[in-house]
């Protein structure tokens, strides 16, 4: 349960360097005139960016649920008029608007979840048998194997990678010690950059473990800010109250 201290290198390092069309403001207006493209640009962005893989769901049904409360006084007037005006028509296409933004958001939030659950299992729980969490959650070997390996693709599960013959997942840092000296691939020039930024950290921060608001894992953290290695998300230290002795 390893992940980096905190400074500007990492936040650059984890940062997704998004197109401007999709961006969250081009989301946002382009769901107010055409939702269907912007339900296309929020799946494309989950893809390139980890966090917001996490929280599109949560957007589309806040979104949806708020058309919804609007829209419904607006369509039991265009019931009582059979849809003989406009204002009737446009009410209905609101209303279908708005379940479909629910629908694309439970789809995510769906993913999400079943993202945060194999985070749970994998990285809090420290069980690496595909067969073990595909029991746990009840779902086929082949599903989990293909999820791991989408998860494994798009960054949540840095320097791993799916042993079949041992129908295992191996995820190197987990088995590490907070300097990641062990990472294969990192140039020897940044590994001895990690070891003298942790061991500086080591001696003069303290650590926590801190849970990860956005994905649920636990990671080792020194200092007051860190960054979650899962899913990129900047995770602060909450100060510990201290307790005066009377």
């Amino acid at each position: 349960m390893s992940t980096m201290p905190f400074d500007r290198n990492d936040v650059e390092r984890f940062t997704v360097n998004v197109p401007w069309w999709m961006s969250w403001p081009a989301i946002i207006i382009t769901l107010f005139i055409f939702w269907p493209i912007a339900i296309f640009l929020l799946w494309k962005r989950a893809l390139m960016d980890r966090t917001a893989a996490m929280i599109a769901g949560r957007l589309l049904t806040v979104l949806g649920s708020f058309i919804l409360v609007i829209t419904i006084p607006g369509y039991m007037i265009s019931m009582t008029e059979g849809y003989q005006n406009v204002d009737g028509k446009a009410t209905v296409m609101i209303f279908v608007t708005a379940f479909a933004l629910l629908f694309f958001g439970w789809r995510f939030v769906r993913n999400a979840k079943q993202m945060k659950q194999y985070i749970h299992l994998i990285v809090n729980e420290r069980e690496d048998s595909i067969d073990r969490i595909a029991s746990l959650m009840s779902i086929s070997y082949k599903e989990v194997e293909r999820d791991l390996q989408n998860m494994i693709d798009s960054g949540y599960f840095s320097y791993s990678h799916i042993d079949k013959f041992k129908r295992r997942i191996v995820v190197p840092g987990l088995e590490l010690t907070p300097d990641m000296s062990s990472f294969d691939g990192i140039p020897n020039e940044n590994i001895e950059e990690s070891k003298e930024k942790n061991k500086k950290n080591q001696d003069n921060n303290e650590l926590s473990v801190v849970k990860c608001k956005n994905c649920g894992a636990n990671n080792e953290i020194h200092g007051k800010k860190g960054i979650c290695q899962y899913c990129g998300s900047v995770i602060k230290v909450k100060k510990k109250k201290s307790v005066s002795k009377s």
